[in-house]
């Protein structure tokens, strides 16, 4: 049985492009929806394709350590198609890939929901029309990140 924590540590690693933009959000609605209890601590590293460009990864020593250490990860997106490749291949990999085989990790979990007042680039859907969990699970060889 899993024991109850008076507290949960939260490793958040903002990433690029719109990944700050859609976790910092994330993590002020979720401090906003416990209100008087307060149980997460929301701890930032660094990560993504501007620390790749810094220091040449993209899922540096601290920040691996950090996730492991973490009861949870909230990461955004990860790449720069204009400063690293294209399609960020080397910060993809570097980053999600080293996550993932070195924590044991297996699910990409996403959340989709429409909201009433939300702009959608899906034209003519209505508020609770898109209401969705996307889990991916990723098989990917070993040896790209061997």
């Amino acid at each position: 049985m899993t024991e109850k924590k008076a507290r949960y540590r939260i490793a958040v690693v903002y990433g690029d492009g719109i990944g700050p933009e859609v976790c910092r959000p994330t993590v002020d609605v979720i401090k906003a929806a416990l209100g008087d209890r307060q149980v997460l601590d929301f701890i930032e590293y660094p990560g993504g394709a501007g620390e790749y460009l810094r220091g040449g990864e993209a899922l540096p020593a601290e920040t691996l350590e950090g996730c492991r250490q973490a009861d949870a990860i909230l990461h955004g997106a990860v790449g720069d198609p204009h400063e690293v490749h294209p399609d960020g291949t080397e910060a993809g990999q570097d980053f999600s890939l080293k996550l993932r085989f070195t924590l044991d990790l297996y699910a990409n979990i996403r959340y989709i929901k429409l909201y009433d007042g939300v702009n959608s680039h899906l034209a003519g859907r209505k508020a609770g029309s898109i209401d969705y969990v996307i889990v991916r699970r990723d098989v990917v060889r070993r040896d790209v990140v061997d």
